[in-house]
């Protein structure tokens, strides 16, 4: 993919990172390296060989095992290196919400959520144990209404 500027590809990276856990492994990775690089000049410039190892580490676990994409690095080094630290400094003041909205994005947990109630649907399933083991599955429908109230979504049953 080729951006014509950061901020192009801020959303772009913001997209990368949608889940709140994948930020949140991002934060402590660049936290860590950050940590290391301090111990790196006041005790030893061999807590150098661990900044991204920490940096990275985090972040690529993020990426494999929670996000489940490949990080963004691979295809885009430097954007990359400065939308982490935009987000470490968002994270860090707490205004990476408000950003989240400013791009229209919601959280996943919100989205799904969304998703589930569109639907409209909940399905719940009772096993009763019959006299010849066998198991039969009654399925309950439940319809919801959902109301916003203050910016927070409100199931109504």
């Amino acid at each position: 993919m080729n951006f014509k500027s950061l901020e192009d590809f801020w959303v772009f990276y913001m997209n990368q990172h949608s889940k709140p856990s994948t930020r949140r492994w991002h934060f402590v990775g660049t936290l860590f390296s950050i940590v290391f690089l301090l111990c790196s000049f006041l005790f030893s410039w061999w807590f150098l060989f661990f900044v991204p190892f920490a940096g990275y580490g985090c972040a690529w676990y993020s990426h494999f095992f929670v996000e489940g994409n490949v990080p963004a690095t691979f295809g885009h080094p430097f954007w990359s290196f400065l939308c982490d630290c935009r987000m470490f400094g968002l994270m860090l003041t707490g205004q990476m919400d408000r950003e989240i909205k400013r791009l229209g994005k919601r959280p996943v947990i919100q989205v799904c959520v969304a998703a589930a109630v569109a639907v409209c649907m909940i399905l719940k399933y009772d096993a009763l144990q019959t006299d010849t083991g066998m198991r039969n599955i009654d399925m309950q429908i439940h319809f919801f209404e959902v109301k916003f109230v203050d910016g927070k979504m409100v199931l109504c049953g």
